[in-house]
Parts: C-alpha cells; sequence; structure tokens
C-alpha cells in the first residue's frame, strides 16, 4: 500500500491531496483485477440533486464551516514565502469563487451548488475519479454528467431536491423502486482516511524528511522557520482517534496537502528527476527490507479496509445494483427523457 501512496505524484501529474483518492485507486485496482473493463459512478448528483450535508441549512452548521475553512485558508498561506503568495495574486483569486458572486439564485443552498459545480466538481471529484481509474485502464462514466440530466437538474423545482430536510429527495423517491429502501435511506458513506492516524504514524518518517529545513529553504516555496514550527506543532499532537489528531483546530488535511505537493515536486521538479526515478521510489527500495516497512504498510491496509465499511460490501452493493438489469442505471440516465418536459404537477405527483 506504501507503493501506491508513492504512486499518487506520477498518476495524478499535479499536486492533487484528497486523500480518498488512495481508496478511489484501490476500489478501481480491484475491479480491474475482476475483469470490470467499465464502471458508472454517481458523481455529479450531489451537486445537481442537493447531496451533501453541508447544504443543510442552519446558522451553527454554516458558522462552523466558514471558520473551520478560514482557519485552513490562513494556516496555509502562513506557510508560504509572501512574495510567492504576492505574485500568484492570492487575493484576487478569492475574491473570483465567492457564493455571493451567484447571483442567479436567491436560495443559498442554489448557490452554494452552483459554486461547488464550478469549482469542487470538475476540479477534485472528476479529476481524482478519472486519474485513478485510468490508472488500471479502468473506465469511468458519469451517468449523472450526461447533458440532459444535467439541463433537467436545472428545471426541476428545489423543493423536489431538498424537501422537509431531506437531500437528494426525487432521486431517493425514484430508486426506491429499484434499490432496497434501506441502501438509500443510510448514512452517506465516503471514502475519508485517517490523515492523523498515518501523519503520525506510518507516514511520520516520511513527513519530517520533506520538512527537513535545508531542504525546504532551497527550494525556496516555503517559509522554513515557519514549517518546521508548525509541523513540529502538529506531530506534538498525537492523535486521539483512528480518524483524527488532537490538535485542536485538526490541520491534518492541510499537512496532507503539504505531504502531497513534497512528493509531486520531488517526482517532477527537482534537477535530478530525469537521472533518477526519483527520491520516492529510492525510499520504497531502502525500507524493503525492514519491518517498519511491512509494518508500516500492513497498518495502511488495517485502516484501508475498515473505512466507512469494506470494499466489499461496496463491490457487493456496485453488484448488486448491475444485476437487477442495469435497471438502476437507466432510471437515472432517462430521466431527461421520461419527465424533461413534464408539468411542475406532473414532477409533484411523482415525488
Amino acid at each position: 500500500m506504501l507503493e501506491l501512496i508513492w504512486e499518487l505524484p506520477y498518476y495524478y501529474d499535479e499536486p492533487f491531496a484528497d486523500g480518498s483518492q488512495l481508496p478511489m485507486m484501490l476500489v478501481s485496482k480491484l475491479a480491474r483485477e475482476d475483469g470490470v473493463t467499465v464502471v458508472l459512478t454517481g458523481d455529479g448528483g450531489d451537486e445537481l440533486f442537493c447531496g451533501y450535508e453541508s447544504y443543510i441549512p442552519g446558522i451553527k452548521n454554516n458558522i462552523r464551516h466558514k471558520l473551520s475553512d478560514r482557519l485552513r485558508i490562513n494556516r496555509l498561506r502562513e506557510l508560504v514565502r509572501d512574495d510567492l503568495l504576492k505574485e500568484i495574486n492570492y487575493s484576487n483569486l478569492t475574491k473570483v469563487y465567492k457564493i455571493s458572486n451567484y447571483q442567479v439564485a436567491d436560495n443559498t443552498q442554489i448557490r452554494n451548488m452552483l459554486l461547488d459545480i464550478d469549482t469542487y466538481l470538475p476540479d477534485d471529484i472528476c479529476c481524482k475519479v478519472d486519474r485513478a481509474t485510468m490508472r488500471y485502464s479502468l473506465e469511468a462514466r458519469n451517468p449523472f454528467l450526461d447533458k440532459d440530466v444535467v439541463e433537467l437538474s436545472y428545471r426541476i423545482p428545489h423543493e423536489y431536491k431538498y424537501h422537509n430536510g431531506s437531500l437528494k429527495y426525487i432521486l431517493k423517491e425514484l430508486t426506491y423502486d429499484y434499490l432496497p429502501k434501506n441502501m438509500m435511506d443510510r448514512p452517506k458513506q465516503g471514502f475519508g482516511i485517517p490523515y492523523g492516524r498515518w501523519l503520525h504514524g506510518p507516514l511520520k518518517e516520511m513527513l519530517l524528511d520533506y520538512t527537513d529545513e535545508a531542504s525546504v529553504r532551497n527550494q525556496g516555496i516555503f517559509n522554513p522557520d515557519k514549517v518546521t514550527k508548525f509541523i513540529s506543532s502538529y506531530m506534538d499532537n498525537a492523535p486521539k482517534s483512528q480518524f483524527h489528531a488532537s490538535i485542536t483546530p485538526d490541520y491534518s488535511d492541510i499537512v496532507w496537502a503539504y505531504l502531497m505537493f513534497q512528493m509531486w515536486y520531488d517526482r517532477w521538479k527537482r534537477a535530478d528527476s530525469d537521472l533518477n526515478t526519483n527520491r520516492m521510489a529510492q525510499k520504497v527500495d531502502n525500507m524493503n527490507g525492514f519491518d517498519n516497512y511491512k509494518n508500516a504498510n500492513d497498518e495502511i491496509l488495517k485502516d484501508l479496509q475498515s473505512i466507512n465499511a469494506s470494499v466489499s460490501e461496496k463491490a457487493v452493493n456496485a453488484e448488486f445494483a448491475l444485476n437487477r438489469g442495469g435497471r438502476a442505471y437507466r432510471v437515472i440516465y432517462n430521466i431527461a427523457s421520461i419527465y424533461g418536459h413534464a408539468s411542475v404537477d406532473r414532477m409533484r405527483d411523482v415525488a
């Protein structure tokens, strides 16, 4: 599994720090080994039909997310050299993607969805899935992102997407006829990874190696003193649970992003990258003969197997849906042709 982590900079080809890329690659690998060549994904369903819990209205929920995001942005900015921040015009970048820019809708929930469709969906979700699947020559198709389905989603009244506290309301109502109700009503099962546990455990030595003050200074991108202080403070706070570190707020995702950037830089930007495969590959070779490599690898594998239910359960669920003759897929794909020109009264009947 450590080899898979070291592969990330090569196959993603850019600094990419969504940790769910690892489970996504693992699932893609298992599917391909089982002879599967094409898979269907649900990407776009949350953004088009109001499926994220962060869309749920509530002052406490919104303030928590805003404060958390601001703390992380400020901490990340502190690590980068000031002259580079000015060069990339960071302040202008934050003005471009603001929820207040989406004046086309007077509903904050809809504005958040539009912002995610414009940013999170193409730049994170689609990128993550495409590169993880193509790593194993597995083709992923996204029926929700079909042109007709996307256009239909914009015509459906919002109350059919978020109804009495129920997210993706109309999609759930449609699929109840094709899938077991308990599959649709259970909590979302994402592909999160235990950042804190791994960074304080099996990936600790690699993180500290990329935090070496002299190397950071020679790189000329980050403030070496601030990076050293930040990582040192982070490492002093051992994880209090499987998935989170005890530091408050938890900056594990920022540390992970820093690590992913350094691994990418190591693979593609260092002057000696053409002469050697890269330092990361050398580290794997150097660790192969030691017990700590095996222990670290086993620890990460154990965590991945327990993330939000086992991969085998997800595979069984996917196989169940496909064995129903692909009806679930056809229902979603053909919504546009069935209800594309329906009246509001007809939509109400369907819901």
